[in-house]
């Protein structure tokens, strides 16, 4: 069974196509770096993965789930991450993992493991009593992290990776994602517009165009030897002369 299967997906916001009969599966364990300039249908593809939106028409499988009609099912085995981390910053880091664990009613002895757990792994220690609100961008995403995996998903999905982060945040947040305590045996799939940051965490990289898959590649290398630009001209030139 596939992490996730897309058929034929398409999505409208009026009269703009956001997303255009767009087709991909990702295998368990995969790490996939949906790639695209602003604009391209990659926080709509992502909303639609984790049911929070839904499409106009084709067919979503999440975990083996119809993202339509197991919405609850999906949404319970999976971690998201969307750019704009939605904390409730008048609570402390520590009362906030616990209440979303309670949330997701993990047994006691459960919740407890884990909220030690992903403090750790999430580097969080120092910070436990601290109100979220005064926390900066950085360790406000790793608190965003840390509620996305607190419950051990199988798929775990980042929408726009490092917004608004500084050089050492990014360094900071890679190694996390790449340590096995955070991701486990889970599949990844995140968006980003960083190119050192696809390279050194994706295994595949999906390539979005005004809404259209226009490539799909294993070859993650490339990203070390050409900018994102070079890489996305080179790709249209192939789909429109594969299309003439």
């Amino acid at each position: 069974m596939n992490a996730i299967d897309v058929k034929d997906l398409n999505k409208k916001f009026g009269s703009k196509e956001a997303l255009k009969n767009v087709s991909f599966s990702v295998k368990q364990g995969e790490r996939v770096a949906i790639v695209g300039q602003n604009g391209a249908g990659k926080t709509t593809l992502l909303r639609i993965l984790s049911t929070y939106l839904p499409a106009n028409s084709g067919t979503v499988q999440v975990l083996g789930f119809d993202a339509v009609k197991d919405a609850l099912q999906i949404r319970s085995n999976i971690g998201y991450l969307p750019e704009a981390v939605p904390l409730y910053e008048e609570m402390r880091v520590f009362e906030y993992l616990k209440f979303k664990c309670k949330l997701r009613h993990m047994p006691t002895p459960t919740r407890r493991r884990r909220l030690h757990e992903v403090i750790s792994c999430c580097d969080l220690v120092a910070c436990t009593n601290s109100t979220i609100s005064s926390l900066s961008q950085g360790i406000k995403q790793r608190v965003g992290l840390a509620d996305a995996i607190v419950h051990e998903p199988h798929l775990l999905m980042i929408d726009s990776l490092f917004s608004n982060c500084d050089p050492y945040q990014i360094e900071s947040f890679s190694k996390l994602l790449l340590k096995n305590e955070v991701l486990g045996s889970a599949t990844l799939l995140f968006s980003s517009h960083n190119r050192e940051v696809i390279s050194s965490i994706a295994t595949r990289v999906i390539f979005l165009n005004h809404g259209e898959i226009v490539a799909d590649t294993t070859d993650v290398e490339q990203l070390k030897q050409h900018t994102l630009s070079e890489l996305f001209n080179k790709w249209i030139r192939q789909k429109d002369a594969s299309e003439e």
